[in-house]
């Protein structure tokens, strides 16, 4: 396992227990270590997660990373229809990550 594997699960981890701002770091650090040119759809997912959590902690509505994810992807043979990823969409959660009350964090 690669260093980076180890962030991407530890991010995992973090998100599963609840540590939230731990895993925002984990994207951070996940994220300066992927390399973007070899490993787009690995860095896109990276993006959408920080994106995403950005969003749901109320730090930043997400746009700029889910933008670069997008990005990313649209070099890809499957572009980012094959990744189910739109510029224009809103951030939604799947039901099973959807918070059970205002103000509670999803569950991952």
């Amino acid at each position: 396992m690669d260093h980076l594997a180890l962030l991407e699960e530890t991010l995992g981890a973090a998100t599963t227990a609840g540590d939230y701002q731990r895993a925002l770091t984990l994207t951070r650090a996940a994220l300066d270590e992927v390399d973007t040119g070899a490993e787009p759809l690995r860095a896109a997912r990276l993006l959408d997660r920080r994106g995403r959590m950005l969003a749901m902690l109320g730090k930043s509505d997400g746009a700029t990373e889910l933008r670069e994810a997008y990005r990313l992807v649209s070099g890809v043979s499957d572009g980012p229809t094959g990744c189910g990823c739109s510029p224009t969409s809103p951030i939604t959660w799947p039901a099973s990550t959807t918070p059970t009350r205002p103000g509670s964090p999803p569950r991952w």
